[in-house]
């Protein structure tokens, strides 16, 4: 069980990296087309967070992988610990898919 838990969180962390990813190709189009200087800088702070925030989820997926082997014995004895990660993992794609649905609704906006 315990492996299937980690290449479910492996996966989510995969599909987060490209969301941010192309959220932050988005915004960089967004802040070529405008001339208001605020927006400007809010993009520029929101990009440079989205990015810091890309790179933390890959330093996480890389430390998953370096580390798979510890992670799943450390977790496999113990069906409550297990049972808490695959909680988060559900979380955490259900966050991507709100994250999708609102960079959505952003880009919708953007055109109108």
């Amino acid at each position: 069980m315990s492996l299937d838990v980690i290449k479910s969180l492996k996966s989510n962390l995969a599909d987060l990296t490209c969301v941010l990813f192309v959220i932050g190709k988005e915004l960089e189009l967004v802040l070529r087309n405008t001339d208001d200087q605020k927006v400007k800088n809010d993009l520029n702070q929101a990009l440079s967070a989205l990015n810091d925030a890309n790179g933390n989820v890959i330093r996480l997926f890389h430390k998953i992988n370096l580390n798979e082997a510890g992670i799943r014995e450390e977790w496999y004895g113990d069906g409550c610990e297990i049972r808490k990660l695959q909680k988060e993992v559900d979380n955490l794609g259900s966050s991507i898919k709100i994250l999708i649905e609102a960079n959505g609704n952003f880009l919708n906006n953007i055109n109108q």
